[in-house]
């Protein structure tokens, strides 16, 4: 009896910490993070190696600065080298052309071109 009781509260246990886990994973990345995307901006540092666009890690972590586009990172930092935005999100969000993003809407490109005259 005190077996099935204890097995009873560890599967209840269990069930609960998952179900919160998978709640902080959804609200930590709403969206797939679509609208967080690297830009192809790099640099390559005093030894030559390349860094950004997700090539290097900084404090344990891939990094890129982040396309104006699509910057709806919930972690952006000022770049203090360039113009420019950096983050850690966005090298772990799907790539817009992905399966993931495919119904994520396209930014506005601006006013229409003139029509031909």
């Amino acid at each position: 009896m005190k077996i099935a009781m204890i097995a009873l509260i560890f599967g209840t246990l269990t069930a609960v910490a998952n179900s919160q886990v998978a709640q902080e994973a959804a609200a930590a990345n709403p969206g797939q993070g679509c609208d967080c995307q690297c830009s192809s901006l790099t640099f390559k540092d005093k030894w030559g190696k390349v860094r950004g666009n997700c090539k290097t890690a900084w404090n344990g972590a891939l990094w890129c600065y982040v396309d104006p586009q699509y910057s709806n990172c919930q972690d952006l930092k000022p770049s203090t080298r360039f113009n420019a935005q950096w983050s850690y999100q966005a090298c772990s969000t799907p790539a817009l052309n992905s399966y993931q993003c495919q119904t994520y809407p396209a930014p506005y490109p601006g006013p229409a071109p003139a029509a031909p005259r």
